[in-house]
């Protein structure tokens, strides 16, 4: 790392912990029950910014006493969260078939990890909430899951091939142009599957005549 990169670097940590001390004193407006956990984190050795808790709700235990309103507060940002994720996954996933690049690889691995966060906090937050039906939307993602629709599992063939979950949610698509080329790309893999089956049943039919 040059010495320009390390300087931006401490630029951009600085400038996160100034946010961070900014949140924690408005936290304790309304979730006066952190201030034991701050102040235990702020005693302690130096902690990396990015690694600082932020004491969300769904990361705290049913000891601590918190207003139902802010569970629903988290939800919403989480739900926003998974789906921008899931976006940038999905558009990550089709750059990827087109054209291998690394750059590409790792804001999709970036992505997942920020899926996976909100989806997990989800989770946690669901017993304190009413809402119904976030199961069907809202899945931890595995490495299996972020593929493009052509790509193939190990063992999975052009006439066995499923496509990912992914492609089925609503945050797979954000814009108008984005749900075009789904649904353009989901037309493709009906096409193929249909030629498939149109020529799996004439080489039955040549098969029963032979």
């Amino acid at each position: 790392m040059t010495d320009t990169q390390e300087g931006k670097l401490l630029q951009r940590a600085n400038a996160l912990q100034q946010r961070i001390n900014a949140w924690a004193k408005v936290q304790l407006l309304y979730m006066p029950s952190v201030s034991i956990l701050h102040a235990c984190y702020d005693t302690a050795e130096a902690i990396a910014p990015e690694e600082y808790p932020l004491w969300l709700p769904s990361s705290l235990g049913p000891s601590v006493s918190i207003e139902s309103e802010l569970y629903q507060y988290e939800w919403q940002l989480c739900c926003a969260q998974a789906r921008d994720a899931l976006h940038a996954i999905c558009q990550g996933a089709n750059t990827r078939a087109r054209n291998a690049v690394s750059s590409i690889q790792a804001k999709i691995d970036a992505a997942r990890v920020r899926y996976n966060a909100a989806c997990n906090a989800i989770i946690n937050i669901a017993p304190h909430v009413n809402n119904i039906g976030w199961q069907v939307e809202f899945h931890l993602l595995d490495t299996n899951d972020v593929r493009s629709m052509s790509d193939l599992l190990d063992g999975e063939t052009q006439g066995t091939k499923s496509i990912s979950w992914i492609w089925k949610m609503r945050g797979a698509a954000t814009s108008e142009e984005d749900r075009k080329g789904s649904l353009e790309a989901m037309h493709i893999e009906w096409c193929k599957a249909r030629a498939r089956t149109m020529r799996w049943a004439e080489e039955v039919e040549l098969l029963k005549e032979e």
